[in-house]
């Protein structure tokens, strides 16, 4: 099964769009979404049609999956999960993100959070707030929260995927509290985003979290639970890694790494349903300052000729 999502996060720079789509300038096609993933899906396309026009008859199933709702960084709803919870099902999966120094063979996780701190306000020109009988500063009790939470311990296995990773907290990444600058602010909320390694979860980090913050009885908070994507890994001896890795020497004559990826996608969707995904293996491309996103042509080229080869080598030829 090769996967790919068709929807396109869309940029502007001074008001007016980048490049028109299909500009190709030193070697390199820009426009929006082409990179992410527009070339991955023309590849899997031209790919599948020189094995047609080989005239072969593959001695097996392919299937060629393009979604939407695959580019928002919450998990799909209406794309790929659609197609699963409908029995969509195969023995093994490629989601073709851009890139050819890396197969991935795992993505990390992701938790994201608010925390909300609950004051007492009250203007600070009232003698109750002179005397202290009124009043509590919810922005301050933030200041105890982020102190508290600086030192991050949550416990975690050293991944085959990911050597030498460790899960990250990062709090906060974004914080907000009070209205008037003449008021004692009542609330304070601050957002967190923590990135998970296999074996971590959303509820392991909320139990952490909430742990430490149980020390301090005398702070009021309560806690909202933002996004949560798990993370996964495949072993690296599947077959559709092994086959991958043996192409790409073969036609790019160099040798894919083959490790996790940071950015989460869709294949943990696959993978939780025992099926072996590839996460991340397309055409090299990037951002420039003035066009804007391109791919390399190239690499393009190549990588289509690897998953040619990758699919005939997996599902063999009627008669070969």
């Amino acid at each position: 099964m090769l996967i790919g999502h068709m929807d396109t996060a869309m940029h502007q720079r001074q008001g007016e769009l980048l490049s028109a789509p299909g500009l190709v300038r030193n070697g390199k096609m820009f426009g929006e979404g082409i990179l992410d993933m527009k070339a991955t899906l023309s590849a899997y396309l031209f790919a599948l049609q020189a094995i047609l026009g080989a005239g072969w008859q593959l001695d097996g199933k392919l299937k060629l999956i393009f979604v939407a709702d695959g580019k928002g960084e919450k998990p799909s709803k209406w794309g790929l999960a659609y197609l699963l919870n409908r029995g969509l099902s195969a023995k093994a999966a490629i989601l073709g993100k851009p890139g050819t120094e890396k197969i991935a063979i795992g993505h990390r996780g992701g938790y994201r959070f608010s925390l909300t701190t609950l004051g007492q306000a009250v203007d600070t020109g009232r003698k109750v707030w002179e005397k202290g009988r009124i009043g509590k500063n919810a922005i301050v009790d933030m200041a105890r929260v982020i102190k508290e939470l600086s030192t991050f311990e949550l416990p975690f296995k050293q991944a085959r995927a990911f050597p030498g990773r460790r899960p990250v907290f990062t709090f906060p990444t974004k914080i907000a509290g009070g209205s008037f600058i003449d008021v004692v602010p009542d609330k304070c909320t601050a957002y967190g985003d923590v990135r998970l390694m296999p074996g971590n979860t959303d509820i392991q980090a909320k139990m952490w979290i909430q742990e430490r913050l149980a020390e301090q009885p005398d702070i009021k908070w309560e806690m909202e639970d933002l996004l949560y994507v798990p993370s996964m890994e495949i072993d690296r001896n599947e077959p559709v890694v092994q086959v991958l890795s043996e192409q790409t020497e073969k036609v790019m004559g160099k040798t894919a790494k083959i490790e996790g990826c940071g950015p989460w996608n869709d294949s943990w969707m696959l993978v939780t349903r025992d099926i072996p995904c590839v996460a991340g293996f397309g055409p090299d491309g990037g951002e420039g300052e003035r066009e804007g996103e391109w791919v390399d042509l190239k690499s393009l080229e190549a990588v289509t000729k690897i998953y040619a080869r990758t699919i005939v080598e997996l599902l063999g030829i009627v008669g070969a």
